[in-house]
């Protein structure tokens, strides 16, 4: 895996399944609008692999969801 934070081409959309779709950050054509921050991550397996893009809005999502489940205190439990 690997992941990054870059500016928009205005290409892409946001993959987040919880984006609310703001207009500072998504065009009405449903793409992240240009120049904007987005976050990457590119996925690599044995059968290709894919690369997913996310709006502004959807970056600190994604932060707390992973921190939640990379965190070593909880390991424990699983």
């Amino acid at each position: 895996m690997r992941l990054g934070l870059d500016k928009a081409s205005g290409k892409s959309k946001c993959r987040h399944q919880g984006c609310l779709k703001k207009p500072e950050y998504i065009s009405p054509k449903g793409r992240i609008k240009k120049d904007t921050t987005c976050v990457w991550i590119a996925i690599d397996s044995a059968s290709g692999g894919g690369v997913a893009y996310y709006c502004r809005d959807c970056i600190d999502k994604i932060h707390d969801e992973m921190k939640k489940i990379l965190n070593p205190k909880l390991w424990i439990f699983i």
